[in-house]
């Protein structure tokens, strides 16, 4: 698809990236059209497009501007997403265009990770019922956080949380009262 423009470029320009983009693409096993030329750090493919004499030149990456080629202009807000997972190809029916949220989700790293996990470490299910979102952002297990404070409980009896009946807490209150005040008067006294 040409709609006459496409990232920012026309005519001779958009012709002569259209070229270069094919001269750069090698066709693997897998059906990627990978790019064998220039490279972003992250493994994506890049391209130089533009005019130096317009200064519109500049590096655009190659799965993005064989996407506008064959697809049409890429809708504000969304990402192109690898659906073969290799950043290196240029396939358009290899590429998809998400949200950013759809994009993380999809993806390997730590964010994508833990977004497809149906249950937590302990084997809970990470459910609508079973979970909730701490200040931090994070998704926690109901379950587990009740363990943990049982467990705290256990090791701390006497403290305020506890489910101590309270006279006992009383009874406990008092003692401590009538020994601060025993050492109190001893001190008043040698004085």
């Amino acid at each position: 698809m040409d709609s006459g423009e496409v990232a920012g470029l026309k005519g001779r320009s958009l012709a002569s990236a259209r070229r270069r983009l094919a001269l750069g693409l090698k066709i693997a096993p897998s059906g990627c059209w990978e790019w064998s030329g220039a490279k972003y750090p992250a493994g994506y493919g890049s391209i130089m497009v533009g005019s130096k004499f317009d200064q519109t030149r500049g590096p655009v990456p190659t799965h993005r501007l064989a996407y506008e080629l064959e697809m049409g202009s890429i809708p504000d807000g969304l990402q192109i997403d690898h659906l073969c997972r290799n950043r290196a190809c240029a396939n358009p029916e290899h590429l998809e265009a998400v949200t950013p949220r759809e994009n993380i989700r999809r993806g390997y790293g730590r964010a994508g990770i833990n977004a497809r996990k149906t249950e937590c470490i302990h084997g809970h299910p990470l459910d609508a019922a079973n979970t909730y979102v701490g200040s931090d952002g994070k998704r926690a297990c109901r379950a587990c956080k009740r363990n943990t404070w049982r467990r705290w409980r256990a090791r701390h009896p006497y403290s305020y949380w506890s489910k101590e009946p309270q006279d006992v807490k009383r009874k406990r209150w008092r003692e401590r009262s009538a020994r601060y005040r025993a050492r109190q008067a001893m001190a008043a006294a040698r004085a």
